[in-house]
């Protein structure tokens, strides 16, 4: 049998933890995991892929409605043009330089419905990122142009050439040939180019960039770094928080969803860390009763978490802090933590949370909570707001209002994924007077 003396020299060359009373240990711990000012994983938290097909396919349906500018138009050959005008005809987003976007742009130089001159206008726009306030604005405008570069499109200037083929007198044919006339219409192809993309840039830029454009609007949550870069297929927005997530969305991650939905991804780590954040601020309760009921009187506080080395990697910990609150002894403190493997689906637009396995992993001090505020709350109601920060990002495609729906939603290499179809909002009735 160990002496009391005995005991307190070993305690007094133990590390101080290992002595302390439970609810010392229980209250330490708390701490430690509560502690926000340890700096998280660099990388992204959260990573969006928005299609560049799908964002081309909203664009251009608004673009076909821009206005077309007049032009002048030199005469060639003794044939004059009349009048013409310059528009923009077709956008593409197109895989741009790392921390910019690309855009190509068709335009054309008409006269009437026939046109003179195809024109391709390769744009580098630089996005305009605010991390404060969670926007992302992506745009063929004035405020994000880098450079924009114009060349003859598809064709060059046959179609000018046959135009004012067509249009001279047929004593005028018999004295030259079209190779001539080629020759002669080139440097006024070159001169309408340029007119037309100063016409582009000084009267058609705005309107253009109203349409031309992606805006995305993060829901509440911390931020502190945005960036922008492109795959082949995807406009991909990179989210870093300031919150103490240990885990980041993998660079190697494959897209997972289909490829015309947008993309939402982000490590269960960071999933715990948003959760956590959101307890602190009232988003999501954190106090419960005993049988795991929300409760805001509730003796227990929890906290989630997420192991990547555990084979069930969702954590769930209970902490007893005021025993006497629960009508228990002062000295019952208890850390209880729970571990499950989850399983995620999406049905009828709702983040649906399942599984099989969940068990206490570990009881620190007294145990006196029930497993059951594993599926009692805490973690329903953790995934709730994480489906929340998918479904309320915010979007806008052009000048259109989109609105985010949940199709499905997967688990995958220690990564939470969703994917997202965008729809226009329901029109809303007329308030009856």
């Amino acid at each position: 049998m160990r002496s009391p003396l005995l005991a307190g020299a070993l305690c007094a060359i133990s590390t101080l933890s290992a002595c302390a009373s439970p609810c010392t240990r229980v209250k330490e711990a708390y701490a430690d995991l509560a502690d926000a000012a340890k700096p998280g994983t660099p990388g992204d938290h959260l990573r969006l892929s928005i299609p560049f097909e799908l964002a081309n396919l909203v664009v251009n349906r608004e673009v076909r409605r821009l206005p077309r500018a007049p032009v002048p138009l030199p005469a060639i050959a003794g044939v004059s043009l009349g009048t013409a005008s310059v528009g923009v005809d077709r956008v593409q987003l197109v895989p741009g330089k790392p921390d910019e976007v690309a855009f190509v742009a068709d335009v054309s130089l008409r006269s009437g419905k026939q046109t003179l001159l195809p024109i391709r206008l390769d744009a580098r726009v630089r996005p305009r990122l605010d991390p404060d306030s969670g926007t992302v604005i992506v745009a063929l405008d004035e405020a994000g142009l880098v450079s924009m570069d114009a060349a003859l499109g598809p064709g060059g200037a046959r179609a000018l050439v046959d135009t004012l083929w067509a249009q001279l007198p047929t004593a005028a044919r018999m004295m030259t040939s079209k190779d001539e006339l080629t020759r002669l219409a080139e440097p006024a192809a070159t001169e309408m180019l340029r007119r037309a993309t100063d016409i582009v840039e000084r009267e058609l830029l705005d309107e253009l960039g109203a349409v031309a454009r992606i805006e995305l609007d993060l829901p509440a949550i911390a931020v502190d770094e945005l960036h922008v870069r492109s795959t082949t297929d995807d406009l991909v927005v990179g989210v870093h928080t300031p919150l103490p997530a240990r885990g980041s969305v993998a660079p190697t991650l494959p897209r997972a969803t289909p490829k015309h939905q947008v993309e939402l991804a982000m490590h269960g780590a960071v999933a715990a860390a948003l959760v956590n954040d959101a307890m602190k601020t009232g988003q999501v309760p954190d106090r419960f009763g005993l049988d795991g009921v929300a409760d805001p009187k509730g003796a227990l506080t929890a906290q989630v978490g997420w192991d990547e080395a555990a084979p069930k990697p969702l954590l769930v910990h209970a902490f007893l802090l005021d025993p006497t609150a629960a009508g228990r002894p002062a000295k019952d403190c208890a850390l209880v933590t729970l571990d499950a493997t989850p399983r995620v689906i999406a049905d009828r637009g709702r983040l649906i949370l399942s599984t099989d396995d969940a068990s206490v992993r570990n009881v620190e001090g007294s145990a006196a909570v029930k497993a059951g505020l594993f599926f009692g709350g805490v973690s329903r109601r953790s995934f709730e707001h994480v489906e929340h920060i998918a479904i309320d990002t915010e979007f806008e495609l052009g000048a259109q209002p989109l609105r985010a729906e949940l199709q499905n939603a997967q688990l995958t290499s220690d990564h939470l994924v969703f994917g997202l179809t965008l729809a226009s909002p329901p029109a809303q009735r007329p308030r009856s007077k």
